[in-house]
C-alpha cells in the first residue's frame, strides 16, 4: 500500500509499515504482523 507523507506510520519489528491508528487497534488483539504473521513487537 502507498502512504502519503503526512500520514502517521507504525513499523513493526519485521519491517512492515501500517497506518499507526490501524496497527494500534490490531496489536490490542494480536501481537502478530497481519502480513507475515511473525511476532509484531518483541518485548524484553
Amino acid at each position: 500500500e502507498e502512504y502519503v507523507d503526512e500520514e502517521d506510520l507504525g513499523t513493526l519489528d519485521c519491517g512492515h509499515n501500517f497506518h499507526a491508528g490501524c496497527i494500534k487497534q490490531w496489536l490490542m488483539h494480536k501481537n502478530l504482523c497481519p502480513i507475515c504473521k511473525t511476532t509484531a513487537l518483541v518485548t524484553p
